[in-house]
């Protein structure tokens, strides 16, 4: 069961091009939906650390990454959570 921080990185990842978020001052956020993101549109470095761990996301360069990209796991687990939310 996912905390609510990763599980809403997921879900705004899910929503990106490619499922893929990019790099910003603040963290990660989904450049296709908003080129300045708002704070609750950034997905934090600690979270974006926490997918990765889980092997629900990985990034492109393991020393300098600029992108965070949902693996075929994280994806499914982020349809199943949007699932259970129409669901519900």
């Amino acid at each position: 069961m996912l905390t609510p921080k990763p599980q809403e990185a997921l879900l705004l990842a899910h929503g990106a091009a490619n499922h893929t978020l990019n790099r910003c001052r603040g963290g990660w956020f989904n450049r296709s939906s908003n080129p300045a993101p708002q704070a609750s549109e950034v997905v934090t470095t600690r979270t974006a650390n926490t997918l990765v761990d889980m092997g629900l996301a990985e990034y492109d360069d393991a020393m300098l990454p600029s992108a965070l990209t949902l693996t075929s796991h994280g994806a499914t687990e982020a349809a199943r959570i949007i699932g259970a939310k129409q669901a519900a």
